[in-house]
């Protein structure tokens, strides 16, 4: 039997599509393995580094390296929160000058706790936490909800491979920045992926020589098999079912909020469908796949709208319910 190690302490919404690509997307993604007042972890610093490795793959993520801040631990202990805070500063001005981007990773390989503040919460627990400093460790709530503030990003995807009991009382430490963002806001949505259920833990494992979490190992698996890239749902779906199936005591809990066409993996990407308007058109114009599930909407005024969909029989509506049905890609250039 392999070795378990716990890493503990004790449906789409509606919206707008937009035309950016994974060249517009940023990641932050730490590991932790050293803990010198704690049990150090042996596979959060692999698990992190192969999800770096996989977002700077042109055939994986597709992320530019200049946009992907990675940390992690050292004995000293590093990192503490202000490291963290500055790196994630540091992507919010250059995500700034970018005038925003398409998708935000955040990643975290390491201890963790269940808040006491927030079922929804959890406690990602900084190298130097230990039971008599049980306050250090970062409130994924805070950081999320502060992250999505910023209207920045369209898309916030967060994976945290750690677990969620609730043995020891910790309350997260709430994110410090209060940065100054020119870019005009726009509404973000959530996908997060908890490698256990609210109290329960998560485990590593080795195979062979190398360590890593049973979560990340599966998240990897899933998206560098999806040749095509797999979509938000499908993977909240795999990720569920794939994680039970690895190893039996531990479940992977996923929120999703984005939109249905949201991918992640750029193989294969989709074709790209270009509408343009007519002056007869009355916004917002709306899109509907075969299923009869909203797409997108987009407001005429602000142009040509570009998507990139998979191939099948889309419907267009304006707001006068003037109609016209699409089929992509056999029609890709259409005026509405």
């Amino acid at each position: 039997m392999q070795q378990l190690v716990p890493k503990d302490v004790a449906a789409p919404s509606e919206g707008r599509l937009s035309n950016r690509s994974h060249t517009d997307d940023f990641a932050v993604v730490i590991g932790i393995d050293d803990y010198p007042s704690f049990r150090p972890l042996k596979g959060a610093v692999a698990d992190a580094t192969a999800f770096r490795d996989w977002l700077c793959d042109p055939a994986g993520g597709g992320l530019r390296p200049e946009h992907v801040k990675f940390v992690t631990s050292t004995p000293t202990p590093t990192p503490e929160q202000k490291h963290i805070d500055q790196v994630i500063e540091e992507l919010i001005v250059t995500a700034d000058r970018n005038e925003g981007g398409r998708r935000l990773y955040f990643y975290f390989s390491g201890h963790g706790a269940a808040a006491t503040d927030a079922m929804a919460n959890v406690a990602l627990l900084l190298a130097d936490w230990s039971k008599k400093r049980a306050r250090l460790g970062l409130s994924s709530q805070s950081y999320a909800n502060d992250l999505a503030s910023y209207g920045l990003f369209e898309e916030l995807a967060v994976f945290l491979d750690c677990c969620r009991t609730e043995s020891t009382p910790i309350v997260g430490l709430a994110c410090t920045l209060t940065p100054t963002v020119t870019t005009a806001k726009t509404v973000t949505r959530n996908f997060v992926a908890y490698a256990a259920e609210f109290g329960q833990s998560a485990f590593e494992r080795p195979d062979g020589e190398l360590w890593q979490g049973v979560f990340t190992r599966c998240l990897l698996q899933i998206l560098k098999r999806s040749g095509g890239g797999v979509t938000a749902g499908e993977l909240k779906d795999l990720l569920e079912r794939e994680v039970t199936a690895t190893h039996g005591r531990q479940k992977a809990h996923v929120e999703n909020s984005l939109l249905g066409s949201s991918r992640f993996g750029i193989h294969g990407e989709w074709p790209r469908l270009e509408i343009t308007f007519s002056p007869y058109t009355i916004g917002p114009v709306r899109l509907f796949d075969g299923f009869q599930q909203l797409v997108g909407d987009h407001d005429p005024a602000a142009g040509r709208w570009t998507l990139q969909l998979k191939s099948g029989l889309y419907k267009l509506v304006d707001s006068s319910e003037r109609k016209r049905v699409v089929d992509f890609p056999a029609e890709s250039v259409i005026e509405f």
